[in-house]
């Protein structure tokens, strides 16, 4: 099994840390994942925009709502936008 752990420094701001702050994942993966979510947030703070931007995660919960629990009108276009292009792009029904 492997004891080793991956050391990720997030900087200053992230989080609403104050200062920099080291964080440690046991998989590679929860690392690599993490330095994405640093490397999205210090692209926002460099250009902020009006857009919303979704990970994977928050695509698959997106495509678990139906219509029956929220209709899908009401939401900002840029949700339900994000939410068509999902399901085509994974073959699902509008």
């Amino acid at each position: 099994m492997n004891d080793r752990y991956t050391r990720v420094t997030a900087p200053a701001g992230f989080d609403g840390q104050g200062t920099r702050r080291d964080y440690y994942f046991k998989t590679r993966n929860g690392a690599r994942e993490f330095r994405l979510r640093i490397k999205r947030w210090k692209a926002e703070q460099k250009s902020p925009t009006d857009t919303l931007s979704f990970d994977d995660s928050d695509k698959r919960w997106l495509a678990k709502v139906t219509p029956q629990t929220a209709q899908e009108a009401s939401w900002p276009s840029g949700v339900a936008g994000a939410l068509a292009a999902h399901r085509k792009d994974r073959g699902l029904h509008p």
